[in-house]
């Protein structure tokens, strides 16, 4: 048997490995090599997914299903099918060994409270025509092994969620048995501010402005719509801020320390009503942006960020494909 490249950490690898680790892991690899701050941490490799379906005891009813295009009235039930037969699945002890490995190695660097992230990788993900953003799951604040092993099943299960599997068909359309996901784990930014940053005007298609999106604690809120965030345009070469508007910002997500993961609490009334950043803070994050979209050959960039303790941490960066 030839041996599989179960995982990497951040950084072996850059944007031309989006086959072994999927374009958001590749994408902040390359960052990484640039010099850009991006969170410690490893990525699976795709090829660990397909060792994890070639040993389930399913694995013929889900070749057999990936092997035909899906008609849009069975995605609902074909889609449950295929997650409970990835959820059903034990992780075989040749993968759960070098992860929990690798992942206490991590942890032994953090003097307490350490947590990660875990957040898909796929090989459609983040390409130049098709972003696949928001199609697969996200899971926060994890600290135990046998979390961080149920976190990776649920990560690599979203890939076959109804709207995952009905993007790739419509959108990448490319066949379902040549999409693989890597999964990333990452140490969590216990983030005091986060948002997304895209180094062009999405709503007038200015490329020679900055549009920034903030909120206190983490940023998963912008995403899901849940808060009404602080809003920032600012002129690229000037770095001249443009224009502000300061969103209510009513709650903010942090951890949840009773069931782990996050929830959303109340904002406290004196944060609702002021700019999350500093200026200084928005020139850092900007002056970030622009580096960032020159990496990727001057293409306008989607970027998460957070910032904890003062620090900006990169969580993302894709081409904006809707410009």
């Amino acid at each position: 048997m030839s041996k599989v490249k179960i995982l990497y950490d951040l950084g072996n690898l850059g944007k031309d490995a989006i086959h072994a680790i999927g374009g958001k892991a590749a994408h902040l690899g390359e960052l990484i090599k640039r010099g850009i701050p991006i969170p410690e941490g490893f990525v699976l490799s795709t090829s660990a997914f397909e060792r994890f379906i070639n040993r389930s005891p399913f694995r013929q009813k889900i070749r057999e299903i990936l092997d035909k295009e899906i008609q849009l009235t069975e995605i609902i039930q074909i889609s449950q099918t295929l997650q409970n037969f990835i959820l059903e699945t034990e992780l075989p002890s040749e993968l759960e060994q070098p992860i929990l490995k690798r992942f206490n190695e991590l942890k032994a660097l953090v003097p307490h409270d350490f947590q990660v992230a875990v957040r898909s990788s796929a090989n459609v993900e983040d390409l130049s025509e098709a972003s696949f953003a928001g199609q697969a799951d996200t899971f926060l604040c994890i600290s135990s092994d046998e979390d961080l092993i149920e976190g990776i099943k649920k990560c690599w299960a979203s890939l076959y969620s109804a709207r995952a599997l009905m993007y790739i068909q419509q959108m990448i359309k490319v066949p379902l048995n040549l999409v693989s996901m890597g999964v990333i784990i990452q140490k969590m930014v216990n983030s005091d501010i986060a948002g997304v940053m895209f180094t062009a005007n999405v709503l007038t298609k200015d490329t020679n402005q900055v549009m920034i999106n903030a909120t206190w604690g983490f940023g998963e809120c912008i995403a899901d719509g849940k808060v009404d965030c602080d809003s920032i345009i600012v002129d690229k070469t000037s770095l001249e801020i443009v224009k502000k508007r300061i969103g209510p910002k009513l709650q903010m997500s942090v951890k949840n320390p009773d069931k782990g993961g996050t929830h959303l609490v109340d904002t406290p009334f004196k944060k609702q009503q002021v700019l999350c950043l500093t200026e200084d803070q928005i020139h850092k994050l900007v002056n970030y942006g622009i580096q960032i979209e020159k990496f990727f050959g001057g293409k306008p960039q989607d970027i998460e960020w957070a910032i904890e303790r003062g620090q900006i941490k990169t969580l993302q960066a894709r081409d904006i494909t809707h410009l």
